[in-house]
């Protein structure tokens, strides 16, 4: 008797938009079924052709050049500029990440796990759910192709690639991930605040105040008005270095802002943020704000800050519970 015929479920995937070097063995599993691998050429003529359609009109760069040349950045009397060198067709960097179909769900918290992890992923941006069909997400596609952001590529090692996945397995064991029952429901709207800055042109201040607004909800409850110790720089002059001491890597801050204390540093950032939301303009050369440097600085450090905050909850949910109550 013969067998019956089984229709192969059909794959959804997803376009890796970051500009990577993968040095490690391909395909790799980031998640069950759910693996990173080079596209094929049919693969990579449906991800240039969407490319081209949605941004080609819209950006003076070429999408192209980010994943068939290698960028040359050089610096000159007026600031940088950057050249492409074409890469033979066998080290282009088109890389996809393949699942069955789930509704997006698995791309969804792997995108989440990724953007915690060393080596962000962009996987949202443009997608493939059907074999006739293609998704993108014109926020994140504009963004990322606008010609003042550069975007030297970035070497991924297995190591990473394994982060990623155990990021992941936290992920879905704490939160549930997306659609997922979870007894922490703070901590992944927590991480979801954090992938919807993504969203936000690279200059806008709003990052600022959104990467404090993650960490007030993480860690700190509203100040008691009679009590000024109980301030929300106090909690956090108090709480952040607690936590830090627990996390794998602990915050670098002298490679940020040199040989200041962890207080000052505190306190110069929350004045940043105050300013910014009353409507002030930071002036990073007076004395209250010199130590962060610049606005690009404080926000590369915050971002730093909430990467292992949102980390470290996930493998400790419960102290950030009562973190929040102290």
């Amino acid at each position: 008797m013969e067998s019956p015929l089984v229709t192969p479920t059909p794959e959804s995937w997803a376009f890796v938009l970051n500009q990577i070097v993968i040095e490690a063995d391909l395909p790799f599993e980031l998640a069950p079924d759910c693996f990173i691998k080079k596209a094929s050429d049919e693969q990579r003529e449906r991800i240039t052709e969407a490319l081209i359609k949605r941004v080609g009109g819209y950006s003076v760069i070429n999408p192209r050049q980010l994943y068939e040349c290698e960028a040359i950045f050089e610096k000159d009397p007026i600031g940088s500029s950057c050249r492409y060198e074409p890469l033979p067709e066998s080290d282009w960097r088109y890389y996809i990440v393949v699942t069955n179909p789930d509704n997006g769900i698995t791309l969804n918290n792997l995108n989440y796990a990724s953007n915690i992890s060393d080596v962000p992923l962009e996987l949202l941006g443009l997608y493939f759910p059907h074999n006739d069909y293609a998704g993108w997400n014109s926020a994140v596609l504009l963004n990322h192709f606008q010609p003042t952001v550069k975007y030297p590529s970035k070497k991924v090692d297995q190591d990473s690639l394994a982060d990623i996945s155990e990021i992941y397995k936290s992920l879905i064991k704490t939160t549930g991930g997306l659609t997922g029952k979870t007894d922490f429901p703070e901590i992944l709207r927590a991480i979801e605040m954090f992938d919807s800055l993504r969203l936000l042109p690279a200059n806008s201040e709003f990052h600022v105040l959104g990467l404090f607004a993650i960490i007030e909800m993480l860690i700190t409850h509203n100040p008691k008005l009679e009590d000024r110790g109980d301030s929300i720089t106090h909690q956090m002059q108090s709480k952040i270095p607690l936590l830090s001491r627990r996390f794998d890597r602990q915050l670098d801050f002298s490679s940020f802002f040199g040989n200041t204390t962890e207080k000052k540093i505190w306190a110069a950032l929350y004045k940043y943020r105050s300013a910014l939301a009353h409507g002030g303009v930071p002036d990073f050369h007076h004395k209250d704000l010199r130590i962060l440097k610049n606005a690009d600085n404080a926000k590369a450090f915050l971002k730093e800050v909430v990467k292992a905050l949102l980390r470290h909850s996930l493998q400790e949910p419960q102290l950030y519970r009562d973190l929040r109550d102290c």
